[in-house]
């Protein structure tokens, strides 16, 4: 992912993609951070919103490598597809089919 960094507010220690747990407001911690503070105090050491035990929650996070582009398609690709289209199309029309694109 990002060179960007993720800090537990409790013990300014990172926290990883593996080991990252929210509560109701969205701050986010460590697990032992956050249990060993709620069960001290009721409430986010971020927001001072109420918090009990049973918010917690992990937050999964994908990691994925450098020039990942996902189902985004290059410039290319799209003109390919779009020559194609348009042949294809062209095609249709020669033997009497329309169709909309």
């Amino acid at each position: 992912m990002s060179s960007t960094k993720f800090i537990c507010i409790i013990c300014s220690e990172p926290l990883t993609y593996k080991n990252m747990y929210s509560i109701t407001c969205g701050h986010v911690f460590h697990i032992d951070c956050i249990k060993n503070w709620i069960f001290q105090k009721n409430y986010c050491p971020k927001c001072w919103k109420n918090a009990v035990l049973n918010d917690i929650r992990q937050i999964f996070l994908d990691e994925v490598s450098p020039g990942y582009s996902g189902n985004v398609q290059s410039k290319s690709e799209s003109n390919t597809i779009k020559v194609a289209l348009k042949s294809f199309n062209n095609v249709l029309r020669l033997i009497g089919i329309r169709i909309k694109i």
